[in-house]
């Protein structure tokens, strides 16, 4: 039920680029935004050393705090209404071929899945395995304890030691999604302050989830902001 990408997801963000540049987006690099001035008659981006004036901006980074704090409030309710976000530790390992290239745990929430040579991610005859423990923010949080437990499990798809592996990459609690559904409560469309020029996009929108809902989203608040820039032609 899962696609795995060749070469990894930054393989979707150089293609995506290249075809923005070919469309003749602008790409500015290393310039975070700052804040979005909604008050005037345009959408003022504002980055460290200039800004970007505009009719409508898109918010695709990030999750709903982030979204909200550029723009100073929340009239919209996007961080009750996003859900808490999610984090997981996580371990990959690249090295020789493993006995289970797919493995659930029944008592603890961990999870390991060979992700290569499903993917164009390794090298031929090695195998890239990604092993996880799912975080509950309720609970106490130790790197060392995660990293034991990701260890276990992934000895038991017999994942080589540490001097069999060719690379090896522990992330203690990295964000898996900036929001999760609660239930009763509606996500955030990312069109609600659509009327301001404001639209938002990511993992925490709409009724999907993850990779889904990242690009739902987008493709949305994409369609909303070019039929406003017709519009205002």
């Amino acid at each position: 039920g899962v696609i795995y990408v060749d070469r990894g997801w930054q393989s979707i963000v150089d293609q995506l680029v290249a075809i923005a540049v070919a469309a003749g987006v602008e790409v500015v690099d290393h310039e975070p935004v700052v804040a979005i001035d909604v008050s005037g008659p345009e959408r003022v981006v504002t980055m460290p050393s200039s800004s970007v004036a505009a009719s409508t901006v898109v918010i695709a980074a990030g999750g709903p705090r982030a979204a909200t704090g550029l723009l100073g409030e929340d009239p919209a309710g996007w961080v009750e209404r996003a859900g808490p976000a999610q984090h997981a530790a996580v371990l990959d390992v690249g090295g020789p071929p493993v006995a289970d290239t797919f493995l659930l745990s029944a008592d603890e929430p961990l999870y390991l899945s060979a992700h290569a040579p499903i993917a164009d991610l390794a090298p031929p005859g090695r195998h890239l395995v990604t092993v996880m423990r799912y975080l509950d923010d309720a609970d106490a949080r130790d790197a060392r304890t995660d990293r034991a437990a990701l260890e276990r499990h992934a000895a038991f798809a017999g994942v080589a030691p540490a001097p069999g592996r060719d690379v090896e990459r522990f992330l203690a609690a990295p964000v898996v999604a900036w929001g999760s559904s609660v239930p009763g409560i509606q996500r955030p469309t990312g069109l609600e302050l659509a009327a301001r020029g404001v639209l938002v996009a990511g993992d925490w929108v709409g009724d999907l989830l993850l990779a889904d809902a990242a690009v739902a989203s987008g493709v949305a608040a994409g369609t909303a902001a070019a039929r406003t820039v017709v519009t205002c032609r």
